[in-house]
């Protein structure tokens, strides 16, 4: 038996939409992208949407319109895929860490004011594994400081903050459409946002720099080329990208609520579990997606490490988990840790001579951290497997 941490469930109208525009011969970002980004906005309730190549390519666009300048700093979580600090290092910019709340691995808001500084332009929280991260908070935090926020939302389709879609709170909204993701066009991004100017530079941005304004549209005229007003990119996502986006999207729903129904019963198999803690919403105001399920090993311990700094019992921790991640593989289970630690990775470690222990609630969850399968298309009889053989192991 085999069962993956993941796997793209592709319907047979998926199949079918994929084909139209191989059929018709328009490949290239076109109809179906501007179709897309129209059921993408209707779904997210937001005003515009601008499909890309990857949410590392939309935050990269995002942080971009926004023209920052070497000295100024961008706050992100320590726990997160690296994309989340690189684009900062693309656009010239210096990243600042600052440490995660534990129950909801997501920025810890009680932290964040003591990072910002008058060279703070911008923060990017990030809503990790689909868990809402508080944006109201982190408003009133800044205050009357001229501070954007960025939401990376690559894993928060179908996640809600007081009833609205996460990704439209911030200056931008960023998701992402790997395969990991509740939707999947194999690679692709969304941006969205409520700024019209911003929306127009960044048709321009993904497009090499196209002129997309009204001066600037097509003709009859054979010879006409669109002027071209910034130094922009290639960034734009493919019809074929987009066909099965659409198709995808016109199921959204269910797919949600598989992955959701997913979670309940790993809630109710290991809720009672005093080894392990489990990603459980108690705010009334918060609709996990559940991008992720991720765990904490030893979670008790893990806290009593970090409040004692006893990082050498964190150590033995992980070399645990470890054991338990092997032993779940050699049945046939697929786990992973949850995400980096970005700043334990060799660029960022060495370029701002940081150590692990600087950010430890990011470390721990980095090395205690573990992800259980969830996909549309897990078997009752295969979540029953992997539970058993979860409890097997901590009996």
């Amino acid at each position: 038996m085999k069962i993956p941490i993941s796997k793209s469930i592709f319907s047979g109208e998926d199949l079918e939409k994929v084909l139209e525009p191989l059929n018709d011969g328009w490949v290239v970002q076109g109809p179906r992208v501007a179709e897309f980004e129209s059921l993408w906005s209707k779904f997210t309730e937001s005003k515009y949407s601008v499909a890309t190549t990857s949410c590392t390519s939309a935050l990269f666009l995002a942080l971009e319109c926004l023209d920052l300048n070497p000295d100024d700093e961008v706050i992100v979580p320590a726990l997160s895929w690296v994309s989340t600090a690189n684009i900062v290092e693309n656009v010239g910019s210096k990243v600042i860490f600052c440490d995660i709340d534990l129950q909801t691995l997501n920025l810890d808001i009680d932290k964040l004011n003591s990072k910002i500084t008058s060279k703070t332009k911008v923060i990017i929280p990030v809503h990790l594994f689909g868990y809402p991260c508080d944006i109201k908070q982190i408003q009133k935090v800044i205050g009357n400081k001229k501070i954007k926020i960025i939401e990376d939302a690559a894993c928060g389709f179908g996640s809600y903050l007081d009833n609205d879609h996460v990704g439209n709170h911030g200056e931008f909204g960023c998701f992402s459409f790997h395969p990991r993701k509740a939707i999947s066009t194999g690679e692709g991004g969304m941006i969205v946002t409520s700024d019209q100017n911003h929306y127009k530079k960044l048709l321009s941005l993904r497009d090499h720099g196209m002129d997309y304004s009204s001066k600037s549209s097509a003709t009859s005229d054979p010879s006409f080329m669109k002027d071209h007003i910034h130094a922009g990119y290639n960034f734009r996502m493919t019809d074929i990208q987009a066909a099965l986006g659409i198709s995808q999207l016109k199921r959204a729903e269910n797919i949600l609520k598989s992955r959701e129904e997913i979670s309940k019963k790993y809630h109710l198999s290991l809720g009672g579990c005093d080894q392990l803690s489990i990603p459980i919403v108690r705010e009334k105001n918060i609709q996990h997606s559940y991008q992720s399920y991720v765990c904490i090993f030893k979670a008790s311990l893990v806290k009593d490490a970090l409040e004692n700094h006893d990082y050498k019992l964190l150590l033995q921790i992980s070399e645990e988990r470890d054991r338990f991640m092997k032993y779940l593989a050699n049945k046939g289970i697929g786990t992973r840790p949850p995400t980096h630690a970005i700043h334990t990775l060799s660029y960022y470690k060495e370029k701002y001579k940081i150590k692990s222990e600087e950010y430890p609630r990011a470390w721990a969850v980095n090395l205690c951290g573990f992800s259980l399968p969830i996909f549309p298309g897990l078997t009752f009889d295969d979540q029953d497997f992997v539970i058993n053989k979860i409890i097997d192991y901590l009996k």
